[in-house]
């Protein structure tokens, strides 16, 4: 067997779990999520070399964007033989070992494109895709990538009560138990899968709520203390007698303000020492 049949089988071991009905944005990110585990293992020097064939189900920006700055070329057929061939022996082999390697590339990213359509073609119901589908051809002149777009466009866009499920899910509390970086892993989920339909990101939100979150569990009072005191403002006020006490780990929030328990603590603590004075004044 060839190179290109040879590829194909190996991927072939690969499960790709069936789609039921209309697909949801969950079941898209599911199908992808086992496509580049395949893909990812069939190695090559293009796009940088580190994620395999992923580029061909992942978008462009998303790819050169996980592969620092790289893209995932489209391998041009090489051809049978080599263009040319110099009438030197040593350039000749040269030429013959460098066509070699180029039908290798052709071929294995062959392979794996037409692997990954057909997967995608056989986890979904035909009428979610029928629209690429062509008479002649069926889907072989269509990207797998074109594939998965139709998907999320025809059946996998977010409606309102997902949109809103997702938000949920991103602000649920710390049970006390979960390790917390899975909890940032599964909100980070949610938000890209937010942020793939146009709802930007909300960072300070989600860090505002998880820092509260471990500060009402008590279990990390010191690091909330170190955290707190990393975000000092960088320039104090000069015009404040209090700026140096204001602004030291003890009392910053991060903001160059007191704590609101805090400071209304202290305005009550202060009312009433005025209250007092002006009484020893009275009398």
């Amino acid at each position: 067997m060839g190179i290109l049949q040879d590829v194909f089988n190996a991927l072939q071991a690969f499960e790709i779990t069936k789609i039921d009905g209309q697909p949801t944005d969950d079941d898209i990110n599911k199908l992808t999520t086992q496509l580049t585990a395949a893909l990812v293992t069939i190695s090559t020097t293009n796009g940088g070399g580190k994620l395999g064939h992923i580029g061909i189900v992942v978008p462009e920006t998303r790819y050169v964007a996980l592969s620092g700055g790289t893209k995932l070329d489209k391998p041009v057929n090489p051809g049978a033989y080599p263009a040319t061939a110099d009438d030197d022996k040593k350039i000749r082999e040269q030429q013959v070992t460098e066509h070699k390697a180029e039908v290798i590339e052709f071929e294995t990213y062959m392979a794996c494109k037409s692997w990954a359509r057909q997967a995608i073609v056989k986890a979904v119901d035909e009428e979610w895709i029928s629209e690429k589908h062509d008479e002649d051809i069926g889907y072989q002149a269509v990207e797998p990538l074109a594939l998965l777009d139709l998907l999320r466009d025809a059946g996998g866009d977010l409606d309102d009560l997902e949109i809103t499920d997702l938000n949920t899910k991103m602000l649920e509390p710390w049970d006390g138990v979960e390790a917390p970086v899975t909890m940032f892993a599964r909100a980070d989920k949610y938000e890209r899968q937010l942020e793939r339909h146009s709802i930007p990101k909300q960072p300070e939100l989600h860090l505002s709520y998880a820092i509260s979150t471990y500060q009402t569990s008590g279990q990390f009072d010191a690091a909330m203390r170190e955290w707190h005191a990393k975000y000092r403002p960088t320039r104090p006020s000069p015009n404040s007698a209090c700026t140096s006490k204001r602004n030291s780990p003890r009392w910053s929030n991060g903001t160059g303000r007191l704590p609101d328990p805090l400071a209304k603590a202290l305005r009550t603590r202060r009312r009433k020492k005025k209250s007092r004075t002006r009484k020893l004044k009275l009398w």
